[in-house]
């Protein structure tokens, strides 16, 4: 990634394109990308159907694409050429129709800015290797990244966030912020996010690694309260204000003015960039009441607030000018000549519109590292994940450059998918001695690996923190917000705005399982999630499987969870559930263990119910192996509402079990009433009544 010049922020994203549930969005957008039929030209609609695909797939929310089809009709003609008429591009229908088709094909580069940056697709947007492999899903780890206990997923993404360069805009210097990241993170805990993300956006290219590793170990004069973090910033990580020649040493031309005062997304803005410059001048030279008031209602506007005062009225204004110069000594009306003046105001500028640029980015970087499943930045502080292992990891094994080197190699990786052994060219030798002293400094005995003795403790911690995080009264309470889809912000504000309210509803479904199971099972395993670093869904993860899988000693309970309403049920989720219990059950039949399979759903379609019952009648050919069957299938279904009852009563899970499916062998014929019998019938003697 390169910057667009000296004073620009790194940006990971696209605020046209704004997003909160990345990893699901990008995957949608990334098959687009797929089933583009021409070459990515701005000469052909290859860019207009990519708009379209992103439209029709319901990723953005706007009304431009229906109008668009609306003009076309004929029917809606003079209502939409009504609505877009004020536009300077549009004269009449026809220039109306190559608006519409130019800005799709605008658009349609804006969306794909986010995946060229972080690899997934290349400049002339053909899908990467790595892009691929995401889709695929099905990513194989080496030695290293197995002890991190990621998804395939976040694997791709900390391996692309660790190859990740961004290049100063002139020259060939570049940086790894996210290893500056990992750096920080190795040396101080609970670091704001606001700082952890303004010194990764600032920090530029042009020192040697050791300067760099020196300036962020400074950070500690910061954590130990020995200097302001403004301080910090403006003595080790920000740039020298860029030299600007003033003519005369006077005032600043328009012509000069704009070629430095910048505003891409509107050239109004800069008009009142130079106003609010004029008049800031005129007060400087001529300090009166006149001027005064100008200089006080155009420091009002936005445009002002947001590129001069970091997002707030620039100076602090008083009934008299003697109270104002007592209150805004260190500002620009405090310089010794027009020449400095002119410095500083443009220092202000620069500052301001970093800030706010900053402030506009931090969210997709925070989303973007959060796809890594290493770093947390649960409560706005950051820390990085299981830090007692991954801190090993990071500083013992990787031999983590933070910058460019004499001696780069010039082969081009960061559109290829290897692993982390391969990017930071471990060699085997290296892997052992390291695991042999992860062994020695954990006590762990040679029957266990080390990878199964971290993966154990990266589980348990998972499920401490669930622990803490969701106790069984909150848990029942999400589970009701689920049973009306008005309340979907309200789920997304309880547990992540990072995750689809159906990947959610699984995540909770599975803690409801595991608490009504006496958590007799790896919870972490059960889930068929891409995790982020403080434990939160991000996206289902790939595979074929059924959505969560406990698995017992003896026997596994698969549920299957759908938010679906009842008339789409039969169509949406018969097959699928009846195929991965199916495959499931035959895949344990070689172990000699059981399959459970429960559907859980807010309401229940009775034809679903019956013929879900029906399956344990049927013999069922595998979907993974041809030739292997099974004579029927147990799958029972169960509403949000029964999931509840079963946590806040604390049932005999296991009684339970044997009580629903203890008939299903039985041959009888399946009426409408089997169902409540065998509910009412399972909780008997559990001091439960009927629901």
């Amino acid at each position: 990634m390169k910057l667009q010049n000296k004073d620009s922020v790194m940006n990971l994203g696209d605020t046209s394109f704004r997003r909160k549930n990345l990893l699901d969005d990008y995957k949608v957008m990334l098959q687009g990308i797929t089933e583009q039929l021409e070459e990515w030209n701005t000469n052909n609609s290859s860019q207009m159907n990519f708009y379209q695909y992103v439209a029709k797939s319901g990723l953005i929310n706007d009304t431009f694409y229906s109008d668009y089809y609306s003009f076309i009709s004929d029917k809606f003609k003079e209502s939409i050429f009504e609505k877009y008429k004020e536009k300077k591009e549009v004269e009449n229908y026809e220039s109306l129709m190559e608006y519409f088709v130019l800005e799709q094909k605008k658009r349609g580069r804006t969306y794909t800015n986010a995946l060229v940056k972080i690899g997934l697709i290349d400049e002339k947007r053909k899908i990467t290797a790595v892009g691929e492999a995401l889709l695929d899903g099905d990513t194989k780890q080496d030695d290293i990244e197995k002890l991190f206990n990621l998804s395939a997923d976040n694997i791709i993404f900390l391996r692309q966030l660790l190859k990740l360069r961004v290049y100063e805009s002139e020259g060939e210097n570049y940086i790894y912020p996210f290893r500056m990241g990992v750096y920080l993170l190795n040396k101080f805990d609970d670091i704001p996010q606001k700082e952890f993300c303004t010194i990764l956006s600032l920090i530029r290219a042009g020192k040697t690694d050791e300067e760099y590793r020196e300036i962020l170990d400074k950070y500690k004069l910061v954590k130990n309260k020995n200097m302001s973090f403004g301080e910090y910033v403006a003595r080790y990580i920000q740039e020298e204000t860029l030299e600007i020649k003033f003519e005369e040493k006077n005032r600043i031309s328009k012509e000069k003015f704009e070629k430095y005062f910048l505003n891409r997304k509107s050239k109004d803005k800069i008009e009142d960039y130079f106003e609010f410059y004029e008049i800031s001048l005129d007060f400087f030279e001529n300090r009166n009441l006149e001027t005064y008031k100008k200089l006080e209602k155009i420091s009002k506007k936005g445009s002002i607030k947001k590129a001069f005062g970091y997002n707030k009225v620039p100076f602090k204004f008083c009934k008299t000018l003697k109270e104002f110069f007592e209150e805004n000594k260190k500002t620009i009306f405090n310089t010794e000549n027009i020449e400095e003046f002119n410095k500083l105001f443009y220092e202000l500028f620069r500052n301001s519109k970093n800030y706010d640029l900053i402030f506009e980015y931090n969210d997709m970087t925070i989303r973007t590292f959060n796809l890594s499943g290493i770093i947390s930045f649960e409560n706005g502080l950051v820390n990085l994940s299981y830090k007692w292992l991954s801190k090993h990891i990071f500083s013992e094994i990787m031999d983590m450059q933070l910058c460019s080197q004499m001696n780069d190699e010039k082969k081009e990786i960061f559109h290829k998918n290897f692993s982390l052994v391969e990017i930071f060219n471990l060699s085997n030798e290296r892997i052992v001695n390291f695991e042999k002293k992860l062994r020695r400094e954990n006590n762990i005995p040679e029957e266990i690996s080390v990878f199964e003795y971290f993966s154990e403790k990266i589980d348990k911690d998972f499920e401490k923190k669930l622990e803490e995080r969701f106790s069984n009264s909150k848990v029942c309470n999400i589970l009701a917000l689920f049973k009306n889809r008005e309340n979907d912000e309200k789920i997304s504000k309880e547990v992540t705005d990072n995750a689809k309210i159906p990947t959610i509803f699984e995540y909770i479904l599975a803690i409801a399982w595991h608490r009504i199971s006496n958590k007799e099972f790896n919870l972490k395993k059960s889930l068929k999630l891409s995790l982020d670093g403080d434990g939160f869904p991000l996206s289902h993860a790939p595979g074929g499987d059924g959505d969560i899988i406990a698995e017992y000693s003896d026997f596994d309970v698969m549920l299957e969870a759908t938010l679906m309403d009842k008339n789409t049920q039969k169509r949406g989720e018969l097959e699928p559930v009846i195929r991965h219990t199916t495959n499931l059950t035959i895949k344990n039949m070689e172990e000699n263990k059981k399959t459970y399979t429960f559907f859980v759903a807010n309401e229940l379609d009775a034809n679903v119910i019956n013929i879900f019952r029906a399956t344990s009648q049927i013999q069922l050919q595998s979907t993974q192996d041809r030739e292997k069957y099974t004579n029927g299938i147990k799958i029972y279904s169960l509403t949000i509402d029964k999931i509840i009852y079963l946590l806040e009563n604390n049932i005999n899970y296991k009684c339970f079990l044997n009580k629903v499916f203890e008939n299903y062998s039985k041959v009888e014929f399946i009426c409408n009433n089997w169902y409540e019998e065998i509910w009412n019938n399972s909780i008997e003697g559990e001091n439960i009544g009927k629901v």
